[in-house]
């Protein structure tokens, strides 16, 4: 709670040694690895966000933790680990049909942009068309087809 309550100040410091304090005493928490990974992501140290976030992962997985599986795939779209991250957003298009990010088009548009930048056009440009459904970030959605796929 105290790591919670320092990153809603800001102090991301402090919440980082809360939440690795918490590690230390339950290494079986797979949320304390996630809170961890998503101060790590603020800060851009990527590798360490990476490792905490396969942990939570590896603790609870992937079929069970939308929410992880996310912070990866934006992890490795950071890291320009394209194929990763496509590998991930398909498994949440697939499998989280529910879950909010899935529902509003974020994750199709994050998989557009993951094909697009792996030289897969036509399905960039699917994904594209798939994010407006959403009707979440319709702005960039539109802007990709406009520019890639018009």
């Amino acid at each position: 709670n105290k790591g919670k309550e320092y990153a809603e100040n800001d102090d991301y410091i402090n919440a980082l040694l809360e939440f690795s304090i918490a590690i230390e005493i339950n290494p079986y928490n797979w949320q304390y690895y996630q809170n961890r990974c998503s101060l790590e992501m603020k800060n851009k140290n990527f590798e360490s966000a990476l490792k905490d976030i396969n942990k939570s992962l590896e603790l609870k997985p992937k079929s069970e933790n939308p929410g992880s599986l996310s912070t990866r795939g934006r992890i490795y779209d950071e890291t320009f680990e394209y194929f990763k991250s496509i590998e991930d957003w398909t498994y949440m298009i697939n499998y989280f049909q529910d879950f909010m990010n899935v529902k509003i088009g974020d994750v199709h548009l994050r998989r557009g942009k993951a094909y697009l930048y792996t030289n897969q056009k036509e399905l960039a440009c699917k994904d594209f068309h798939e994010s407006l459904n959403g009707n979440f970030r319709l702005q960039d959605g539109k802007e990709f087809i406009k520019k890639y796929c018009d």
